[in-house]
């Protein structure tokens, strides 16, 4: 097992932090300020991986890390113009407080960055002879102090004694087990506690 190279820990620790940010934003500006804030500190930690120094350059720096995650890019459907309208958006609620992106936008664009961040670590797990959850465990100890907080685990409580309460109903008329449990709103939230 190889040691993790610093500066691309350094950008690892990073880019969780603002994806992490990304998930809990509170306006669509936010989640995709902090998802590009993540993916180009991932394009960064891949870069300097490959014994590359990335540019600071914003527009240049994407282009070299299309580059060196091309393939495994498109075989997640993501294509080059996508992620240049993903900095593009970004640049542009950098500088003005009056663009408001779309909640699709939004969805999309940390969507990109999820599929960004786990090629990334699927390459550095494999640099460094480690599986990638052991990877991701080690950046969220490091981050947080635990990948899976007491926290998780309560809401995972809540929600499976909301699933059989509402698989219950079911069993006494009050709609379908299943339309029960798949309108449960916990199957649909995330919840980030920092």
């Amino acid at each position: 097992m190889t040691m993790l190279d610093t500066q691309v820990e350094d950008r690892l620790l990073t880019s969780l932090s603002q994806f992490l940010a990304a998930q809990s934003a509170g306006t669509t500006r936010f989640v995709i300020a902090d998802a590009y804030l993540s993916v180009d500190n991932l394009f960064s930690a891949i870069l300097i991986l490959r014994n590359k120094k990335p540019s600071t350059n914003h527009k240049v720096k994407l282009q070299e890390a299309w580059k060196e995650l091309e393939t495994e890019l498109k075989e997640e459907g993501v294509t080059l113009d996508e992620v240049e309208k993903f900095r593009d958006m970004w640049n542009s609620i950098r500088y003005s407080s009056q663009i408001t992106p779309s909640t699709s936008d939004a969805i999309r664009l940390r969507n990109i960055a999820r599929l960004v961040r786990h090629i990334v670590i699927s390459e550095v797990a494999a640099k460094v002879g480690q599986s990638e959850e052991e990877v991701e465990d080690g950046l969220y100890v490091k981050l947080l102090g635990a990948r899976f907080t007491i926290v998780d685990d309560a809401v995972s409580e809540v929600h499976e004694a909301w699933q059989q309460h509402l698989e219950t109903m079911g069993e006494m008329g009050q709609g379908s087990k299943l339309g029960n449990k798949l309108a449960n709103p916990s199957n649909y939230a995330e919840i980030s506690v920092f």
